[in-house]
């Protein structure tokens, strides 16, 4: 992480970093051993690295990690809810994204937390 920008960078490729806003940001996905890091932009930019490796560069500006494949950045969050089929939770992010994200129940309770709530 590029402390004095407030910036994380993202791995390309072995040999090639980008550093981007974590503002801009509004959700992680694991995805076969790389990292989907989504943005406004309809196609993700790609890290190199597994999601687990990333996600702590990312806890510090505000991510939470609320699923084994999904990490989500908490001022991007416009509703938690109940699945249509009752069984657990999901977060709708706000626009322009429209995916539910599933959260898991063993991450149900830090989100809560993430929230003020206990």
């Amino acid at each position: 992480m590029d402390t004095e920008s407030g910036r994380v960078l993202v791995h390309l490729r072995r040999d090639r970093r980008l550093a981007v806003d974590p503002d801009k940001i509004f959700l992680l996905e694991g995805a076969g051993g790389e990292t989907h890091v989504r943005t406004r932009k309809t196609v993700p930019i790609i890290d190199i690295r597994p999601l687990g490796e990333v996600a702590p560069f990312f806890e510090k500006h505000g991510f939470l990690r609320v699923h084994r494949s999904y990490m989500v950045n908490l001022r991007r969050v416009h509703e938690i809810r109940i699945r249509e089929s009752g069984d657990g939770w999901e977060i709708v992010l706000k626009p322009p994204m429209k995916d539910p994200i599933p959260v898991s129940r063993a991450q149900l309770h830090d989100l809560w937390r993430a929230f003020g709530e206990e």
